[in-house]
């Protein structure tokens, strides 16, 4: 992919993880004020907002060379 598309792919992908996200995080918070504090699914949902957040790392990590180098 050339540099020039790189970025604006990049910054979608960013916007798209932080929904995500933001997302798993109201369902999670949701549960709790429901009264449900630990089931398989809640965990799963939690290792997932972990995985999108190291993810999340992983798009900005390679989108601040880009940044200062510019396209």
């Amino acid at each position: 992919m050339t540099r020039a598309l790189a970025l604006p792919f990049l910054a979608v992908y960013a916007l798209f993880l932080r929904w995500c996200i933001w997302e798993a995080e109201s369902y999670i918070a949701a549960c709790a004020r429901d009264g449900l504090t630990d089931s398989l699914s809640l965990r799963e949902f939690r290792g997932q907002v972990e995985a999108d957040q190291v993810r999340l790392a992983d798009v900005h990590a390679r989108m601040y060379p880009i940044n200062t180098k510019g396209c």
